[in-house]
């Protein structure tokens, strides 16, 4: 198997509406290649291992009250933040200025002798809250949609979709039905000499995109819960780059596109700058979604049984996810995870 994948570029409009399960028809421009090199290092995102089921009651976004200690995150002590002036520029993808007194670990860069230098950071992460954009149904696939697709030119000829609005969560809030368990955003700076590599291989600084010089790095989110959805699961059929023989790789049609979005475009106004959307193909299979990578465990380590579901070839099935994490950063792909609790076969 050959896996490709395709990275939406770097001024591309993003996509996405509501949770509500209004579809709308649409679409975005076709996948370039763009990766980002920095020395930045940011965490894993947190699993969660709870299980809620979901009811139409919990579709609406809330926020459930908790103990004061429950979500509190120690925060730096003020005194180390109070002279690194640029960390008074924080601003979330929903355009609001962040609190750098909520800051919960800082990364510092070194001197030209290899020592900590705590007058220059490179990133920093805020445990306790994220930021995620709602769902609008947009997925396309090489089977239910063949006359919309270009392989040459990879992509799907659709309409594209205006940029989202992002909204900021905090654990213990409900959104899509699921609950947050676990979040945390992360901004970057000393941009402006970070290389940005292009699908032609050339490399641009930063400071000749227009990057400011803080910016929105990306965030991680983990949710308590369990959705129903219907889509198309592929089994990599040997390893190869990121993926291990017996990877379950899932992409859902436009009435599954449940799930909240966390990824994100570049914008010089808000400083956003990450990944909107991927166009991919395991195979002859390809698709494109506004959940850019979708691992659901691997067939031979799952509690279920995948006999019948041969390999390398996409199924369509209707399954219930459970334990979802996502993520999205500079330094690696935007990824969406869950663990498959039950599958079916569809037709």
């Amino acid at each position: 198997m050959k896996r490709k994948l395709a990275l939406a570029a770097i001024l591309s409009a993003l996509f996405l509406t509501a949770c509500s399960g209004e579809n709308s028809s649409g679409s975005s421009q076709s996948g370039d290649n763009l990766q980002a090199s920095t020395e930045s290092n940011v965490p894993d995102s947190a699993p969660s291992e709870s299980v809620l089921p979901i009811t139409e009651e919990a579709a609406t976004d809330t926020k459930e009250s908790g103990s004061a200690e429950e979500n509190v995150v120690p925060t730096i002590p003020p005194e180390e933040l109070d002279g690194i002036e640029d960390l008074n520029n924080l601003y979330g993808p929903d355009g609001e200025k962040v609190d750098k007194y909520t800051i919960t670990s800082i990364h510092y860069g070194y001197d030209d002798e290899g020592n900590e230098d705590k007058t220059k950071w490179l990133n920093v992460d805020c445990d306790g809250f994220a930021y995620y954009s709602e769902p609008r149904g947009f997925s396309y696939n090489s089977v239910d949609n063949a006359e919309l697709l270009d392989k040459e030119n990879w992509r799907f000829n659709v309409d594209e979709l205006p940029t989202p609005e992002y909204k900021r969560c905090e654990v213990g809030d409900t959104v899509c039905g699921l609950k947050v368990t676990y979040a945390s955003a992360m901004f970057g700076t000393a941009n402006a000499d970070m290389n940005f590599v292009f699908p032609d291989d050339s490399i641009v600084l930063g400071r000749e995109l227009n990057i400011p010089e803080v910016f929105f790095l990306g965030g991680s989110i983990s949710f308590e819960g369990s959705l129903d959805m219907t889509g198309y699961i592929f089994i990599c059929p040997e390893d190869e780059g990121y993926n291990a023989r017996g990877d379950i790789l899932f992409t859902p049609d436009k009435e599954s596109c449940v799930l909240p979005v966390v990824n994100f475009e570049f914008n010089s106004e808000k400083g956003i700058f990450s990944r909107s959307y991927t166009v991919t193909h395991d195979g002859e299979f390809f698709y494109m979604s506004e959940y850019p990578s979708i691992y659901a465990g691997n067939i031979f380590s799952s509690e279920l049984d995948f006999a019948d579901y041969p390999i390398g070839e996409p199924i369509k099935v209707k399954l219930t996810a459970d334990n979802i994490n996502m993520s999205s950063n500079v330094d690696w792909i935007t990824q969406t995870q869950f663990v498959i609790t039950d599958i079916e076969k569809i037709g």
